[in-house]
């Protein structure tokens, strides 16, 4: 029959079914495991755990994270941060906030993940000042998120000890939010169309010496357009520019957007004409944000002109 698999092989094996959120699948081979005599170490739970949290199902995540604690594994910053994030995902803010207070009473420091978790649960929930929060803690605690994500790797590996040198090094060193903070706050800002705030945040990033990426300016844009703030759309659109970031037809979109409720059809014009000269297909939906300007400003040879283009770009 050959040798037995160890705990690393079955934790492999249950970290490709968490990846799908395949619960069942999961939670198959870790009874597998344990029947083959095969101890499972806290890695196999918080694998589970994750998959209950892909799957949205916070209250099974809730269930192993018990189990885990009965079967005597001391949970890990990994255990705390995957809850915090199970319930985040469900947009349970409370929740969320109430495991982190668990796990800081357990003696854990939070570490960007957690925080980054819990600023996305304020932003799907339109909660900007609990988003704002959140992200001033993570600036305040200094966290690591380049240690974090090989702590990360090591324990998906079910190499627990260099996973714990790892997070050794995390709470002795220095270190900043992330990106993915920045821009989840930048999110939460453009949800509700807070453009002053979502610049503010934009520029804070910028201070720390992080550079945006394509998702950050889209969350700037898309703030600026919610305003009807056309100038301040096209500035960051040129920004992005700038820094080599290519812009989607979603980011033009939203440029559009912002011209449509500025009335400004002639930067509407050039927007439109600029997307095409950069090789950007414009959808249904620019097509129509264009000619809606147009047919406002009484320009109906325009809205004819513009109607012809998208018929002969496939669009009917």
């Amino acid at each position: 029959a050959g040798d037995l698999p160890d705990v690393c092989i079955c934790n492999f094996v249950i970290n490709v079914c968490a990846k799908k959120g395949d619960v069942a699948c999961a939670e198959a081979w870790f009874l597998k495991m344990c029947s083959m005599g095969v101890d499972p170490n806290k890695t196999s739970y918080n694998m589970i755990m994750d998959a209950c949290g892909k799957a949205g199902n916070p209250k099974a995540a809730e269930k192993w994270f018990a189990q885990m604690v009965d079967d005597g594994q001391t949970p890990s910053i990994v255990s705390y941060a995957t809850m915090i994030h199970a319930h985040a995902k469900h947009g349970a803010t409370e929740q969320a906030e109430r495991w982190l207070q668990r796990m800081i009473s357990s003696g854990l420091e939070p570490n960007v993940i957690t925080y980054n978790s819990l600023i996305f649960t304020c932003s799907r929930n339109g909660d900007v000042e609990g988003a704002e929060k959140w992200a001033n803690e993570a600036e305040k605690a200094d966290l690591n998120a380049g240690i974090m994500s090989h702590v990360t790797v090591c324990a998906k590996d079910g190499d627990d000890s260099r996973a714990e040198k790892q997070m050794e090094k995390m709470r002795s060193s220095k270190a900043e939010p992330n990106v993915v903070t920045y821009s989840a706050m930048i999110d939460a800002c453009a949800k509700v169309g807070d453009r002053v705030r979502a610049e503010h945040w934009h520029r804070r990033m910028l201070a720390r010496g992080l550079q945006p990426n394509a998702h950050t300016f889209s969350s700037v844009i898309s703030a600026c357009a919610k305003a009807g703030d056309a100038v301040a759309a096209s500035q960051h659109l040129m920004n992005m520019e700038k820094a080599q970031i290519q812009a989607d037809v979603v980011v033009y979109g939203s440029v559009l957007d912002a011209c449509a409720k500025a009335r400004d059809a002639k930067r509407a014009k050039k927007v439109f004409q600029h997307m095409q000269s950069s090789g950007i297909q414009p959808s249904v939906v620019a097509y129509s944000t264009l000619a809606q300007l147009i047919a406002y400003c009484g320009d109906w040879v325009g809205v004819e002109n513009l109607g012809k283009t998208m018929i002969s770009e496939g669009h009917s």
